[in-house]
């Protein structure tokens, strides 16, 4: 297996090319946010919408700037694709919606990583879904449903660049 060297070439990228990922490319990402590990197997308590029209994409950014106050901030940087991941909360566990959510984008983000696509963790443009209301309806996310992650998808601007070596940036104490 390589995914020690997957995890040390992951990067969040922030600048895309205009060229769409291949549908190939996008089954494989896809396929692994499915088989993300998900609290209780309630993969039924999750949905994702994938965006790559174009007008579509723009009322997402247009909500997400509306949210900022801050028209010139585009938070998919120009990426093709964008995956909404959303939640239908579980009461007999709170908040397990977004580490489920946050499961599956983990998968998408380094199965990206090792196939040769550019990928960003997004949580910033979720705001969009608030001030615009009935944006989560038109892009057809089930009734009961709240957008709680997302990752934007393409090819980068920039070479991806060599795999860091892997160190403990966390803080650890062993008891």
């Amino acid at each position: 297996m390589e995914t020690l060297k997957t995890i040390a070439a992951r990067k969040s990228t922030r600048a895309y090319k205009a060229d769409q990922i291949s549908e190939q490319e996008l089954d494989t990402i896809v396929l692994a946010g499915c088989n993300a590990a998900v609290g209780r197997a309630l993969y039924e308590n999750l949905h994702m919408t994938i965006i790559q029209c174009p007008e579509t994409l723009q009322k997402v950014i247009a909500a997400a700037q509306k949210a900022s106050g801050d028209p010139s901030k585009d938070p998919t940087y120009g990426a093709p694709t964008l995956i909404v991941v959303s939640a239908n909360k579980n009461p007999k566990a709170s908040n397990i919606e977004i580490a489920n959510a946050a499961s599956v984008i983990t998968n998408m983000h380094l199965a990206a990583t090792d196939i040769g696509v550019a990928s960003c963790y997004l949580w910033g443009f979720l705001g969009g879904f608030a001030a615009e209301p009935g944006l989560a309806q038109e892009l057809g996310i089930p009734e009961g449903f709240t957008p709680a992650s997302g990752i934007i998808l393409g090819y980068a601007k920039d070479p991806i660049g060599a795999e860091r070596e892997l160190s403990k940036k966390i803080n650890i104490n062993r008891l």
